[in-house]
């Protein structure tokens, strides 16, 4: 037991010694410390968790209005749709998604597709790659480029298989159609 000593008088250092050796005063200081940083480390990973979350569902968005994609297109807006006229139609869907819709004419089914990413390639805004869903199970990644208030797709891979590359179809060696909008 420490002796007494007045408020004024001396304190006998033994004792002060004897307990800072020990170091519990020291210990409860880095103990509680300790506390205070795990507390913050969960929460700045709880943060990091979520943040991307937010960040792509609002990106999506934000990426196809920069780039200028939403909207109704077509080869020549002013003919009817066909296989070598297709009309493209990119809309925002009530959940932050995004759909493009392609219909070929009458006699065939429209493309649905649901465009889950997008992304400005380097900052460029005149190439987004997109990464999309369609109405036949498929995954697709493509990059579309505007140029002169046109798009084209410049590169398409779906399920594994090229079907456009360097902006010319796998399956006919042609250019990829280049489209106007429409509204």
């Amino acid at each position: 037991m420490p002796p007494k000593a007045d408020l004024v008088g001396e304190v006998d250092l033994r004792w002060i010694d004897v307990y800072s050796l020990r170091g519990e005063a020291r210990f409860d200081l880095v103990r509680g410390n300790m506390k205070m940083f795990a507390c913050f480390g969960r929460l700045f990973l709880f943060v990091l968790m979520i943040l991307p979350q937010a960040v792509a569902a609002q990106s999506l968005k934000e990426t196809l209005i920069r780039f200028g994609l939403q909207g109704n297109w077509a080869v020549n807006c002013h003919t009817q749709a066909s296989p070598d006229n297709d009309h493209a139609t990119f809309v925002m869907t009530s959940d932050d998604k995004a759909r493009s819709t392609f219909k070929f004419g009458p006699k065939y089914d429209p493309f649905v597709n649901t465009i889950v990413s997008a992304q400005l390639i380097d900052g460029d805004p005149s190439q987004i790659r997109l990464k999309q869903f369609t109405n036949f199970n498929e995954t697709e990644e493509l990059i579309i480029r505007i140029k002169e208030g046109k798009f084209q797709t410049f590169y398409k891979i779906s399920n594994g298989k090229i079907l456009v590359k360097d902006g010319t179809t796998a399956m006919n060696g042609r250019e990829a159609f280049w489209h106007e909008r429409c509204n």
